[in-house]
């Protein structure tokens, strides 16, 4: 397990120092120009921190929190569309980058893709050991590990790395028959959900699992309650205080109709089609096999059920928004990546292997190539 750990750590600490020897800590910010003069009420955020492009990335917002978290929300909104509920609901990311840095504003953009490194080691050591328990190769834990869209989300400051780490953990230690691990669990689920929204699939299927294993809703409503609380109260409370939405905006009805989300870039270019043949295909072969599992098999009938609600929520019923390039698709698919890594005990060995190889980060990059694509400086860039 450790020469797994080992592979996905080397990875990422050699290709962070790369860009920081070409670049700086505030290139993975990804600061746009439009949001750092959007306002004048921080000493910290300025046109003096330079800038990426135009309207740069996601990671800035969180580093606005971050450097100052009583005036970053002045600077998320630009136009009509005001980022600060959104963007503070996540707030564990940013708030554990101001820890780390002690509040030293020079020191967040370094704590942030630190943050990120650690939490993708910790993510891949918790799936590694997961499965080891489960006599199944570990080595199966490097797709999370090296699942490009987290690549990518790692080099851009976002919140992901974090918030699916911390789910890893939670399914870890989750534990029918331990309250002390169920409690353990549902704090994890919690911090997740406080970093990241999109992990709320995850202590749902947990809930399921205890009211089927207890033959009553007491212990799951508590577990549910325990996981979604703070999530739900902390955004009540942003939404009494900014009197903005802290949800993003779906598409409205069109969200309905499967793969709209894939449809309305038709005619697609060449990176869709990288979406579509490293995202779409491989990831509904494996809700393909968690259909086999769930009505053929009658075994790991909740791991089935995890990848076909994630499979739902990332691929079949994904908004326009969200297919607007490899990175934000391929970040939010990891969370059906990661459900179907835990299939694996449940599955033969060609099927396992099958399934991940072409969920593997070679499959993406042999793609990429045929496609006449730089693959690798996609998402790490």
């Amino acid at each position: 397990m450790l020469a797994v750990v080992l592979v996905v750590a080397a990875f990422y600490i050699t290709m962070v120092s790369v860009r920081l020897h070409q670049y700086s800590a505030f290139w993975f910010v990804h600061l746009g120009s439009n949001f750092v003069t959007s306002s004048h009420t921080s000493t910290f955020i300025g046109p003096q921190l330079g800038s990426q492009s135009a309207d740069g990335y996601d990671g800035q917002f969180y580093y606005f929190i971050a450097v100052d978290p009583k005036h970053g929300r002045d600077y998320m909104h630009y136009g009509t569309h005001d980022q600060s509920g959104i963007r503070y609901a996540r707030i564990v990311y940013p708030l554990l980058a101001r820890g780390v840095s002690l509040g030293y504003a020079r020191a967040v953009p370094y704590a942030m893709v630190g943050l990120n490194v650690i939490a993708m080691c910790l993510g891949t050591a918790a799936v590694a050991l997961w499965l080891r328990r489960r006599r199944r190769s570990p080595w199966f834990a490097v797709i999370y590990g090296l699942w490009p869209g987290l690549v990518f989300a790692v080099f851009r400051d976002l919140s992901e790395p974090v918030a699916y780490a911390l789910v890893a953990l939670a399914v870890l230690l989750f534990d029918l028959r331990s309250a002390r691990r169920l409690a353990a669990s549902a704090a994890l689920f919690a911090l997740a959900l406080l970093t990241r929204e999109t992990a709320l699939v995850f202590p749902l299927v947990g809930g399921a699992a205890l009211a089927l294993h207890d033959r009553a809703w007491r212990r799951a409503a508590l577990f549910v309650a325990g996981a979604l609380g703070p999530m739900l109260a902390w955004r009540v409370a942003l939404t009494l205080w900014f009197h903005v939405t802290t949800l993003e905006s779906t598409g409205g009805w069109k969200v309905l109709v499967p793969f709209y989300g894939m449809a309305a870039r038709w005619p697609w270019d060449a990176v869709h089609r990288l979406m579509f043949w490293t995202l779409d295909v491989p990831l509904l072969l494996a809700g393909a096999i968690a259909l086999y599992l769930l009505l053929y098999t009658r075994r790991a009938t909740l791991c089935a059920l995890l990848i076909l609600l994630n499979l739902a929520l990332f691929i079949v019923f994904i908004p326009a928004h969200v297919t607007v390039d490899y990175g934000a698709a391929g970040r939010n698919a990891a969370l059906v990546v990661l459900a179907a890594l835990y299939a694996v005990p449940a599955l033969n060995r060609r099927t396992a292997v099958l399934m991940g190889a072409v969920l593997s980060p070679l499959w993406y990059l042999a793609i990429a190539a045929l496609l006449g694509l730089a693959g690798f400086q996609l998402v790490t860039t």
